[in-house]
């Protein structure tokens, strides 16, 4: 072989040397990266995972230590905060007036829950539920704010009617001190609600 061709013989074999190094070096490389991200992203859904169950748990639980109002007469029970006060004038004839309720009520929030209401109102509430009751109480379907005329009442006031079996029920919920506090406690509220008689 002559010297010219054994030059290029030799730059041939380094180059295909240098491009199989190059080659091998990029895909260890990329295959590292690959690793990483997917280690990245299972850390991430794990957090995330985590981070779910533990609002879950933190919402289902924050109920468990609230008291209990049960009515016999109506069949039905809520829980509410310890802070909030109960006061009781459903009557027991079941004659239906504006002062029989059930009211539980702190320092800022009131709920007013009447059983069997006939012509009441009309109502000019900020938000309005739609609600259903099933097997384990009761459902909101949705929950629309509505536009007042009056939005400088300084509260926040939402009502909601439901009827499970021959009882119908009306709510009122109201938030003293702005007129748009979120209505969370509210939405708990509801969400224990049970029905003893159908």
């Amino acid at each position: 072989m002559s010297k010219s061709g054994a030059i290029v013989l030799s730059v041939v074999l380094t180059a295909v040397i240098a491009v199989s190094g190059t080659y091998v070096y990029m895909q260890n490389k990329a295959d590292g990266e690959k690793t990483d991200l997917e280690a990245q992203v299972a850390a991430l859904q794990s957090s995330a995972t985590t981070t779910t169950s533990a609002t879950t748990s933190a919402t289902a639980d924050e109920t468990t230590d609230w008291e209990t109002y049960a009515n016999e007469k109506y069949g039905f029970s809520f829980k509410y905060p310890e802070t909030m006060i109960v006061s009781d004038t459903l009557d027991s004839s079941g004659n239906f007036s504006v002062s029989e309720k059930v009211t539980i009520s702190d320092s800022r929030d009131s709920m007013d829950l009447w059983a069997n209401p006939d012509g009441f109102g009309p109502f000019f509430a900020d938000y309005q539920y739609e609600a259903t009751t099933t097997e384990s109480g009761v459902s909101v379907t949705s929950k629309e704010k509505t536009t007042s005329e009056d939005s400088s009442d300084n509260t926040t006031f939402a009502i909601t009617q439901f009827t499970e079996g021959s009882n119908k029920y009306l709510v009122h919920y109201k938030i003293s001190g702005s007129d748009n506090e979120p209505l969370a406690r509210f939405d708990q509220i509801l969400s224990t609600f049970q029905f003893t008689s159908k």
